[in-house]
């Protein structure tokens, strides 16, 4: 039976390549991006979040109802719903909801015996999401962050592979941080970044991590694990920075995905005046208290 499974998986993943809607084939490894959370209605008139499965593992599959590569998939997403249903949340959106009725959507779900969630797309998760082809599926693990995209057709033989070890609390994921310290750096001091970089950062072989502070590239690491690097001190005023890994496929992870991270630098402030206050007016105190006293002492000798 085992062998009977993997040469019907074989025979699935050729036909699929095949199919002309499904022209963008393969496994995109992805950067690790918190996936975008989205609330929605399903067709049993359930509101959802996305959110809401934090701490589980969820398969999004974009689909639509006339689309022959999601026909084909959906016998094998429905296996992996059976063989998995205590571990993985399913969530099916069809990118065409306006098409795809609700009533229509109750029928096809019952044709394909579709035990999981299924929601019309009338939010535009489908461009929150970035997604061009169908079907396309998202896999986020645990701690809510997107570990795989496949747009197109698919090798669903790879699919059962990805969900292995997603349930595992404490994740990877993010597999690149960035700390720094001082938070509130003076212009006096200096500042130190703490990059982290786990082994499976991307597809294939981490080759550099990158850091770059006010758009120059300060300091480059071949190697995974924990790297510091102290630089400064900066100038008062706003300064950014942001890390870049790579892999020897070319994927690319960045830390913040868009934009950069920041820190404000102070200049110091002056020495306190109090001590140097309250010694002016304790000698003009007793300056004041000798004169009175002089001039009565003056006045008593009269």
């Amino acid at each position: 039976m085992g062998n009977l499974r993997k040469a019907w998986l074989c025979v699935l993943g050729l036909f699929l390549s095949t199919l002309i809607f499904g022209v963008e084939i393969g496994l995109t490894r992805a950067e690790f991006n918190r996936a975008p959370d989205f609330t929605l209605t399903d067709i049993d008139d359930e509101v959802f979040s996305l959110s809401d499965y934090r701490g589980s593992v969820v398969l999004i599959d974009f689909f639509y109802i006339a689309c022959p590569p999601c026909e084909v998939t959906m016998p094998y997403l429905r296996q992996l719903h059976n063989t998995y249903s205590s571990q993985l949340v399913m969530i099916s959106i069809t990118v065409s909801p306006y098409t795809d009725t609700q009533t229509e959507l109750d029928s096809y779900r019952k044709d394909n015996e579709m035990s999981w969630i299924i929601a019309r797309d009338i939010e535009d998760v489908t461009s929150l999401y970035g997604v061009t082809l169908a079907p396309t599926l998202f896999i986020i693990d645990v701690d809510g962050y997107i570990r795989y995209k496949h747009a197109g057709s698919q090798n669903m033989e790879e699919v059962e592979a990805e969900l292995a070890g997603l349930d595992e609390a404490d994740s990877t994921s993010p597999s690149l941080t960035v700390q720094r310290s001082p938070n509130n750096p003076e212009n006096t001091e200096t500042v130190t970044f703490t990059v982290t970089a786990h082994d499976d950062l991307v597809g294939i072989g981490l080759e550099t991590i990158e850091l770059y502070v006010d758009g120059n590239l300060v300091k480059s690491w071949t190697s995974a694990g924990k790297h510091t690097y102290s630089s400064g001190p900066y100038s008062e005023g706003t300064h950014e920075y942001y890390t870049i890994a790579s892999d020897k496929s070319g994927n690319v992870q960045r830390v913040p995905s868009v934009g950069a991270e920041s820190f404000d630098v102070s200049s110091p402030l002056p020495p306190s005046t109090s001590e140097d206050q309250t010694w002016i007016w304790t000698l003009l105190f007793i300056g004041g208290f000798i004169i009175v006293a002089i001039l009565m002492t003056k006045k008593i000798m009269e």
